[in-house]
Formats: structure tokens, sequence, C-alpha cells
């Protein structure tokens, strides 16, 4: 009688170890994001990233989120260094009035592609406001920055060292040279544009990227 009870005890403690093993690996394994949640995090993360820098007008670092041996990356980060003088110059000089904010916006995943080491996801971004930009009775101007790309965008990923970085982005709404040249690329000159920037005032030109893009915005109202 002794050794059954005895048995009987080895065998719920085993039972129990048993469950408890089972618990804690399916513990782990619900927690372990999957690869498609990984790429998601990942595409958030960039725009989410590049709104807080751009905030603090700093020039960024979004390494990592993207692959800066891509050109087209490389180029992002240029025309992001030119913006964040040219918001500089506009609230410095008092050429406008800026505000600087992070408004509210929407980030829909179509579909995630997966093919090895590489990925395409497809998603639509759009603005959650009546204006994408506007002006308050005051005049301070309102305005989504340049890399809130509205509409259907196309990110391509590699992984790397086990981390998915964006290295292409496709983009049905802007056409800024800086951003979409894969092949190219095209440095930010600080010192040319800063001296052109003191000679000429001109919201036309060439080189004034936020001229361009306050053109753009402001002619769609």
């Amino acid at each position: 009688m002794r050794q059954r009870n005895v048995f009987r005890i080895i065998t719920g403690l085993a039972a129990a170890f048993l469950l408890s093993v089972c618990f804690l690996n399916g513990s782990q394994a619900q927690a372990s994001p999957t690869e498609e949640q990984k790429i998601e995090q990942v595409v958030r993360l960039y725009f989410e990233s590049s709104y807080e820098q751009f905030n603090a007008l700093e020039y960024p670092d979004l390494s990592d989120v993207l692959d800066m041996s891509s050109i087209q990356c490389q180029n992002k980060i240029e025309l992001f260094k030119d913006i964040v003088d040219n918001y500089k110059y506009c609230i410095d000089t008092g050429w406008d009035t800026v505000v600087i904010e992070k408004l509210p916006y929407s980030l829909t995943i179509d579909f995630i592609q997966i093919k090895g080491d590489e990925a395409d996801v497809q998603f639509k971004l759009k603005w959650l406001t009546e204006h994408n930009v506007f002006r308050d009775e005051d005049g301070s101007l309102h305005l989504y920055p340049f890399f809130m790309t509205f509409g259907t965008n196309l990110f391509h990923l590699n992984k790397r060292s086990g981390q998915w970085k964006i290295d292409q982005h496709d983009n049905s709404g802007y056409d800024y040279d800086f951003d979409l040249s894969r092949e190219k690329l095209i440095p930010y000159d600080k010192e040319k544009t800063d001296e052109i920037r003191r000679n000429d005032h001109s919201v036309h030109s060439p080189t004034n990227a936020f001229a361009y893009h306050l053109l753009a915005l402001l002619a769609e109202i």
C-alpha cells in the first residue's frame, strides 16, 4: 500500500512537471513575434522614429530601420537634413510661423510577402486632418512632414544578421529626387544651400526642398 502511494505521488509530480514545461513552452511561443509582426513593427517604427527626430529638428539616425547601404535610404537621410535646415531657417528668420507637432495619421497594412531574407510590404498611409496643410487664425502653419507619404506605399525589406530593414520605397504620392533616386547619391550640400538661403529668399529656389514642399502642399488647398 505504501509503495502504491509513493508511486501515485511520483506520477502526480511528474505530470505536474510536464504540464508546467508545456505551459512555459506555450507561453514562450506565444510571446515570440512572427516574421510578419517583426516586419510590420519595422514599418511603423520608421514613421514614429522619423516623426520624433523631425520634431526635435535633428539630423536623423534611422539606421535601426533603414539599410544604410541602400542609395535610396542614404538619399532619404540627405533630404531629411535639407528639410530640417529649411524648417530651422523659416523659424529663425521669421519667414513663416511653422508649428512643430505630430499630426494624427493611420497606417494600414495591405499585405506582407516574405521570400527568404527579403520581403515586400504594401500599406496605406492616411492623414487624419481635414487638410494636409492648414493655417490657424493667427496664420501659424501646420503641415505633415515630407516623409508622411500619403496613399499606397510599397517597402522592400531585407534581413541581415537576423534584423529586417527597409532598403527600397515606392510611393504614389510624392516625387522628390532625393528620395526616389536608387542609383545616384544626391548629397545635401549644407554650405552651398546655407549661402543660397542667405542671399536668396525666393521660395522658388531650386535647392530649397522645403519651399517646394510647401508649394506642393499649398497648391492642394
